[in-house]
């Protein structure tokens, strides 16, 4: 690697702001910040074998105005998209689980013009013979251990992972010893960084997060289409990869705009740090993406909702309602995804409690059709930190559903978090307790470690006292 420091180029995507304009914009952050550790390690990204076709230049885009900045292309793309998801949000087709997931990767199979957008096979225009030669060659992958092995780089040390970095220094939340990185590293750390920091004033916390994602779903689906792996292991991953992104974005425009973020910052890295070729790849995305939102027929992010469906009711129990009140449920449903996708909190919390209220009388004590609701209504006071409210929806939630469902386990996971947090250390095991006796202790897996101590300080409280009882016992014998 050359010693000598390159200076950044221009996004050749953009024209140098206007000196009037740049007055206006709230500049992204101009303190310098010193390289973190853990860049010296090989990045999973320049172990790929990747050969990409030629890109076309894009037709219109940033570069036909000299007063536009990446801030303001990507904020004017997300109105655009957002305004498509509104326009569809009372006329939305409904969309089940695997189509939600499926969809998640929308973007390859646009851009490997797959001939199936909404189910775990990619179609038939490859042979089996022909995926597993791309998967070897573009990933390594050969049989079902490098393929997980490949999904897990991917999850774990991605996009998403090296900007966490940069996040942690631009908000002031981390430090590195600058003594364990070399010269080189500190190099690769800047123009990594640099390159980055463009995307964030668009992006924030979301950063490059869907573009592993995406990713990780088309992996899945060309390995199940050339039976590498079954359809059980191709489920559970998808699964998998829909929790992240139901818990990471709150609509598709939001996923959209981190996925082309996190696709430009890709392939800059894999190509030795290029910012051209980081530019050209955002705007072959940028050239796809709208079409997810437009309305024909490949408008699939516009059109469908960021939840699916079967997350509050199957559709088979809806098709029995009267016709009054499936009008009632489809209402309710609509007033749940405008929550979803709301940037406002309190806007959020009033289209939770609205769709609680407009579900039919005949479901409002269902474990499918209000359980859902009402836990994204306690999570969204879960993070706001009103734990009274937060108890309230998460008690409610737990009587929604029966006592041995991982629902249950969850919402009485969170009661108790909410409870320790009210200082009630009682009623926090009392509700760890009922989730663990559900879930055992991987119930307790993400959560904080001052949670985790709680209950296990408590086992072994416990486990000391019978201890205690059974040499008394004995004692007395």
């Amino acid at each position: 690697m050359a010693k000598n420091k390159r200076k950044l180029k221009k996004p050749s995507i953009l024209e140098e702001e206007s000196k009037e304009n740049q007055k206006t914009e709230d500049p992204i952050r101009e303190e310098s910040v010193k390289p973190i550790e853990n860049l010296n390690r090989k990045d999973a990204i320049n172990n790929q074998n990747l050969t990409e076709p030629p890109m076309p230049e894009m037709q219109e885009g940033p570069q036909a105005s000299p007063l536009f900045t990446i801030k303001q292309y990507l904020n004017k793309k997300k109105e655009e998209w957002s305004a498509q998801e509104k326009k569809y949000y009372q006329d939305h087709t409904p969309c089940t689980r695997e189509e939600f997931l499926t969809l998640l990767g929308a973007v390859a199979s646009l851009m490997s013009k797959h001939s199936s957008f909404t189910t775990i096979s990619v179609g038939e225009e490859a042979t089996p013979d022909d995926i597993r030669q791309y998967l070897q060659t573009r990933f390594r992958v050969t049989d079902k251990n490098s393929f997980l092995r490949s999904v897990r780089v991917q999850l774990m040390d991605g996009a998403q992972s090296e900007y966490l970095q940069f996040l942690k220094l631009w908000n002031k939340t981390g430090t590195i010893k600058e003594e364990d990185m070399d010269e080189d590293s500190r190099e690769v750390f800047a123009e990594c960084q640099s390159f980055a920091e463009q995307f964030y004033p668009v992006i924030q916390e979301d950063g490059f997060y869907a573009w592993d994602l995406g990713e990780t779903v088309e992996r899945v689906r060309l390995a199940f289409s050339c039976g590498l792996i079954e359809e059980s292991l191709a489920d559970a991953i998808l699964e998998d990869v829909g929790n992240r992104a139901i818990a990471g974005f709150k609509s598709w425009t939001n996923y959209a705009i981190s996925y082309v973020c996190g696709g430009a910052y890709f392939m800059f890295r894999a190509n030795d740090r290029n910012e051209e070729e980081g530019m050209r790849m955002l705007e072959q995305l940028m050239e796809k993406v709208p079409l997810l939102f437009s309305d024909s027929d490949l408008g699939y992010w516009a059109k469908y909702p960021w939840i699916y469906q079967q997350t509050l009711k199957s559709a088979s129990v809806i098709e029995l309602l009267p016709e009054e009140e499936k009008k009632q449920y489809e209402q309710a449903l609509a007033l749940y995804q405008q929550g979803q996708v709301s940037e406002d909190v309190n806007e959020t919390i009033a289209f939770y409690e609205k769709a609680v209220e407009a579900m039919p009388a005949s479901l409002q004590g269902d474990t499918e059709a209000v359980g859902e609701i009402i836990k994204a209504l306690g999570k969204v006071y879960l993070n706001q930190q009103n734990y009274v409210q937060g108890l309230i929806q998460f008690t409610q939630q737990m009587r929604c559903h029966s006592a041995q469902n991982t629902e249950y386990a969850l919402a009485a996971l969170h009661a108790g978090i909410c409870a320790y947090e009210l200082g009630s250390e009682k009623d926090a095991l009392h509700y760890f307790e009922l989730a663990h006796s559900v879930s055992g202790n991987k119930i307790f897996h993400h959560q904080e470690e001052k949670y985790k101590l709680l209950w296990e300080n408590s086992q072994k409280g416990q486990s000391e006292e019978q201890m205690q009882e059974k040499k008394s016992t004995q004692k007395r014998k």
